[in-house]
């Protein structure tokens, strides 16, 4: 059981994380002030590079803080069902959702900002996010082929990137630089998601594979 001290220190740790990635995600780098981060979360600037020993250090937590929260929903997802339609289909909505989530498209904007300024950062979050999203359906993709399911002739990670940028690119970089005019909804995102598995099904299912529903 933590120490009272110990309890108390983790809770204004936190407070200062959850504070910092707001900021950070609203005004960007360059524009956070340190100065306007205590006097939002109390204590004083001596406490805050105690934990982190600049600003630097501080936004390198942040992102990698959001990164592994925002990739969880992926990192979870269990691929297992039989029919290749349904499963692809599950795969796209959650994809879809965690890339076009508001902190997600936050820090996609602030990484462009910073990639090079912070190219260990950016490698870092590609790797949790894309390279990550990348895996889980190559494996799939794998699985499938073995089990007679999808007939594939090039490597599976190629054919995973390519489906994951025709079903994310279009609405993805209409979300980053057109945020206040266009909200994308459930039935675009269906459509999305629909036309996505179609095209893919129709390159790479094997004769016997079964479509659900009629489709």
């Amino acid at each position: 059981m933590p120490k009272l001290g110990e309890s108390k220190n983790s809770s204004r740790l936190e407070n200062l994380l959850t504070e910092a990635t707001s900021m950070f995600l609203e005004q960007g780098y360059e524009s956070l002030s340190i100065d306007e981060l205590v006097r939002r979360v109390g204590g004083s600037k001596r406490n805050v590079y105690s934990q982190f020993q600049n600003k630097e250090a501080l936004f390198i937590k942040v992102a990698s803080n959001l990164c592994e929260e925002l990739s969880v929903p992926l990192r979870n997802l269990q691929l297992n069902h039989s029919d290749p339609r349904v499963a692809l289909e599950k795969f796209s909505r959650e994809l879809l959702k965690v890339v076009l989530d508001e902190r997600t498209l936050a820090l996609h904007r602030l990484m462009i900002a910073e990639a090079v300024r912070f190219p260990k950062l950016s490698q870092t979050i590609w790797k949790l996010g894309h390279d990550a999203a990348c895996k889980l359906l190559a494996d799939w993709i794998e699985d499938q082929k073995s089990a007679g399911r999808l007939v594939i002739s090039s490597d599976a990670a190629s054919v995973a990137a390519q489906f994951i940028s025709s079903l994310t690119g279009y609405l993805q970089l209409r979300a980053l630089l057109k945020p206040h005019s266009h909200k994308t909804s459930k039935q675009e995102i269906e459509s999305f998601v629909e036309a996505a598995v179609a095209s893919f099904l129709l390159s790479h299912s094997s004769k016997g594979s079964t479509k659900s529903d009629g489709k």
